[in-house]
């Protein structure tokens, strides 16, 4: 998928870290995944990038359903809710200002 988003060298892939999830029997498998983006991304080193949200949305792998005062999970305990994907976005952008790809 990696590959196909770079466009043959015409693209650049921004791929975030998954935040812990509520469910503990989930994290296994979450640090799995996000084991399997690091090794996939290291494969092509001039185009992927790796972005580590973890740190905002769950804190030393500490499960959080508040950024501050905002509510930045949905109810299920996995997926960021609208507010949660707006501070990633905000995230997201810094990261591209500082390597000057906007």
């Amino acid at each position: 998928m990696m590959s196909a988003y770079l466009r043959h060298g015409a693209g650049r892939v921004y791929w975030f870290t998954l935040p812990t999830p509520r469910k503990a029997s989930f994290v296994p498998y979450y640090r799995a995944i996000d084991d399997g983006f690091q090794l996939a991304a290291a494969q092509f080193p001039r185009g992927v990038h790796t972005v580590d949200i973890r740190p905002i949305f769950s804190p030393h792998g500490v499960y959080r359903q508040y950024v501050g005062p905002v509510n930045a999970r949905e109810r299920d305990g996995i997926h960021l809710s609208p507010a949660g994907d707006r501070i990633a976005l905000r995230f997201l952008l810094g990261r591209m200002r500082s390597d000057h790809t906007l």
